[in-house]
């Protein structure tokens, strides 16, 4: 249980680091006479990566810039709503459990 919180702190503050990295990169793009090619050098992350950083701050604020994990939208297999809410009716009316209802 202990290794699992270690891992899970070690993950957050990580990804905290990160976004710090993310944002101190674009605050000096935007203070300092340097070319983003050099501050990119120096923070040895590829321009890309730079302007994709810049395109999510402008649009979602410092925010974004933490990593969150991928969530998907939509599943192939996802139950359909009305088969969900009829074992849920199922399971109300005749006290069901998932056995009998399979």
């Amino acid at each position: 249980m202990q290794k699992e919180v270690d891992y899970l702190i070690k993950n957050k503050a990580q990804a905290i680091i990160d976004a710090n990295l993310k944002f101190t990169s674009l605050e000096l793009s935007s203070q300092s006479r340097r070319t983003v090619t050099q501050l990119c050098s120096d923070f040895e992350i590829p321009r890309s990566t730079f302007y994709e950083w810049k395109k999510k701050f402008k649009t979602g604020g410092s925010a974004v810039l933490i990593r969150q994990k991928p969530i998907p939208y939509s599943h192939p297999k996802k139950i359909p709503e009305s088969i969900i809410e009829k074992v849920l009716e199922l399971r109300r009316e005749y006290q069901l459990g998932a056995i009998c209802i399979t």
